[in-house]
């Protein structure tokens, strides 16, 4: 997880980076959020990892990646559970396209 969000921040903070590479970023982050929420790991430890991102803008983005994943029920079923993981991931690539026009 903590890996997931530095590369982020690092991808985030290199204007110029590619939309397409940036997103994949993003999305492989959302993915590994809802993962991590699906497996019942604590909102507050995800939020903290958050806090070592020294940019503002993609701390930002990354809490809200982690308030989003903990707005949706945690699942008991594994079908579920993908459906959830995947659905968020998408969520997120469709943001950073919108974003990143």
């Amino acid at each position: 997880m903590k890996a997931g969000l530095l590369t982020i921040a690092l991808c985030m903070s290199m204007p110029s980076m590619a939309a397409g590479h940036l997103c994949d970023s993003v999305e492989s982050v959302a993915r590994t959020v809802m993962q991590q929420r699906q497996e019942g790991a604590s909102m507050g430890k995800m939020m903290e990892s958050t806090t070592k991102i020294q940019d503002p803008m993609t701390a930002a983005m990354a809490r809200e990646i982690v308030e989003t994943a903990y707005e949706k029920p945690q699942f008991r079923t594994d079908q579920h559970k993908k459906r959830a993981i995947d659905g968020h991931a998408n969520e997120w690539a469709s943001v950073c396209w919108r974003r990143n026009k």
